[in-house]
């Protein structure tokens, strides 16, 4: 391991992190973390789904299968969008209850309800 690496997680100094640093006599220098200057992170979340018109057991081919529904979620908000030239009727607003096994393979997390977008 390089000793830069050895030396940053000894001295607990991470990326991402305010530190003030402080150069001390013997070319050595005082490194204090700046826990003020830190904030969590705000992450988004963005997931799909693409379903086709297909051959059973076949990968879709863009030559002559047609995308017919693609579902996504943003920050936990649901939307559906429906290829009308497939599906002709109106799809209702529906909510999503994953099975018990999808949750624990899912680590438990809740889902909302999917809206059909317009």
């Amino acid at each position: 391991m390089p000793y830069y690496q050895r030396v940053s997680i000894d001295c607990d100094v991470r990326v991402g992190a305010w530190y003030a640093v402080t150069p001390t006599r013997g070319g050595l220098a005082k490194v204090v973390r700046l826990k003020e200057m830190e904030r969590a992170a705000e992450p988004r979340v963005l997931a799909w789904d693409i379903e086709t018109t297909k051959a059973p057991l076949m990968f879709p081919n863009a030559a002559h299968d047609q995308i017919y529904m693609i579902s996504y979620m943003l920050d936990g908000d649901g939307f559906l969008l429906i290829n009308r030239e497939v599906v002709s009727q109106d799809v209702p607003d529906f909510e999503y209850s994953p099975s018990e096994s999808e949750c624990e393979t899912a680590g438990g997390a809740e889902r909302p309800p999917l809206r059909a977008a317009q």
